[in-house]
């Protein structure tokens, strides 16, 4: 992976969060090995954001950040949608092949057709296609008799499996949110006046924001025990965001070799409606 593969509005995102108050901050500051790197990360921040858009008003940089921030969140609830509605899967899975009775694993099976119709491929869906797909759990929930049989089935640590299939309904519906607030954020981004210079980003700035972090990360490789773990979803959310730009970087590096190489059929065709990716 790549820091240098992420976007000016990743970058801004990740760094914001480290030096915001409300965010981890606390943690950051309060972690012996990273405490002594929070001005250089400020600086880091601060010299980007002016040296990628010099001429900006304040309102939209708050907006680029806005979207980087988005994102993170947004990966961030996609791992929870992801944890617990595949930990339901599985469940069912697991229920439906000790099933006594051909009559009792076909009736579990019917429970996981009604709450998985996709099956395994929702969780490489869009977030607007999970959320989409939680409403409809949230529609089969109605059903007291599916219900009554998903509270029925307790888990090791006495929790009914209901409570776990709304808690991954709740962070579809969180995902459906951050989209609705991303599309709203584009749309403020799109209709704000651009000064005619196109080439703003300094690579100097980048440069030393890919320093800063790269040094962040290597303090924390040094950190153990409960503060190691308190780091962990900051680094955690760095990790996240830095697969995503270097499988994006990938992407457009092939889709540009394939530009230049004729091919005779290089469309992929395909009739699933989950197949986009997030």
């Amino acid at each position: 992976m790549s820091l240098n593969a992420l976007t000016i509005l990743e970058m801004l995102g990740i760094s914001r969060s480290w030096i915001d108050p409300a965010r981890y901050r606390p943690v950051f500051i309060t972690t012996p090995l990273l405490a002594p790197l929070m001005p250089v990360v400020e600086v880091a921040h601060t010299d980007l954001v002016a040296s990628s858009s010099p001429a900006e008003s304040p309102v939209d940089v708050a907006l680029q950040e806005e979207l980087a921030t988005l994102r993170t969140e947004g990966v961030e609830t996609d791992k929870s949608h992801d944890r617990f509605g595949g930990g339901v899967l599985m469940i069912l899975q697991g229920m439906e092949r000790c099933a006594e009775t051909p009559e009792e694993a076909a009736e579990i099976a019917a429970v996981r057709a009604r709450l998985f119709p996709y099956g395994a491929s929702i969780f490489k869906a869009t977030w607007l296609a999970e959320a989409g797909a939680t409403e409809v759990v949230e529609g089969e929930l109605a059903d007291k008799h599916l219900s009554a049989r998903l509270d029925h089935v307790v888990l090791w640590n006495k929790r009914p499996l209901l409570s776990v299939v709304r808690v991954w309904v709740s962070a579809g519906h969180q995902l459906g949110a951050i989209e609705a607030r991303k599309s709203e954020a584009q749309t403020r981004h799109e209709n704000t006046p651009v000064a005619p210079t196109t080439q703003r980003v300094s690579n100097d700035a980048r440069a030393a924001w890919v320093q800063a972090v790269a040094a962040v990360r290597t303090n924390a490789a040094l950190v153990t025990g409960k503060a190691a773990e308190a780091i962990q979803p900051m680094l955690r959310a760095l990790d996240a965001a830095e697969a995503v730009a270097t499988e994006r970087a990938a992407r457009q590096r092939e889709a540009a070799v394939r530009s230049e190489t004729p091919a005779e059929n290089d469309a992929e065709a395909t009739d699933n409606p989950l197949a986009a990716v997030s």
